[in-house]
């Protein structure tokens, strides 16, 4: 019989103001946030047995940024720390998850975010980026390369029966360590890219039963 869930209990929370800019480090506002609640609470450093965090490195503009957010909480002493690259729910819902294992009775989650110290207009850009994955079917082959990203194809041009061919990279950049005759293996290792053949399209009607 499984046993009932662990009552948990939200005991206080904290936000800081939002910011159009703020050109200051992510852990201070985290600290801000941490010093609030213990305040609240009553609780001491001390008491707090799981940290999670929740945060995003590609707003932050740097890879592993969530290390530098462990200031904010306060390296010492040390207790068992956690990070999701996601929002607060996601790290709430680990901490729900963490306290099941009855090991452990006070969680501090955090949730944090901060503008890019890029160009946020180019930055924010990128992740939508206009791209096309596609499977690739070879004349005489009865199974397609699939999850194929076109980028060198104008996004209004590509379309479904458009001949393509494959650009092979130098010799010399080659890499058939992962081509085997039992999974087929990554093509991206000899191929550099796709384009058009300036081909008649094919009908499009019979590709229909590859598609994944």
């Amino acid at each position: 019989m499984t046993p009932a869930p662990r009552d948990v209990a939200v005991v206080a929370t904290s936000q800081t103001s939002s910011y159009r800019r703020f050109d200051d480090s992510e852990p201070k506002l985290i600290m801000r946030c941490v010093n609030d609640v213990l305040q609240r609470t009553g609780l001491d450093r001390n008491d707090v047995q799981f940290t999670i965090a929740g945060s995003c490195d590609y707003l932050s503009g740097m890879p592993f940024a969530f290390v530098m957010n462990i200031d904010g909480v306060g390296a010492w002493p040390p207790v068992y720390e956690s990070h999701v690259e996601m929002d607060g729910a996601w790290a709430l819902s680990e901490a729900w998850l963490r306290l099941q294992l009855g090991d452990i009775d006070v969680a501090l989650v955090i949730g944090s975010g901060k503008s890019s110290p890029g160009r946020p207009r180019e930055v924010f850009a990128l992740q939508t980026d206009p791209y096309i994955r596609a499977s690739i079917l070879l004349d005489g082959a009865d199974q397609p390369i699939t999850g194929v990203d076109i980028r060198d194809i104008p996004f209004d041009r590509f379309r479904v029966g458009m001949r393509v061919r494959a650009v092979w990279k130098p010799p010399a950049e080659r890499d058939v360590s992962d081509v085997g005759n039992r999974f087929g293996g990554a093509w991206e290792g000899v191929i550099e890219r796709w384009e058009p053949t300036g081909e008649p399209d094919v009908d499009p009607r019979p590709l229909q039963e590859f598609a994944f």
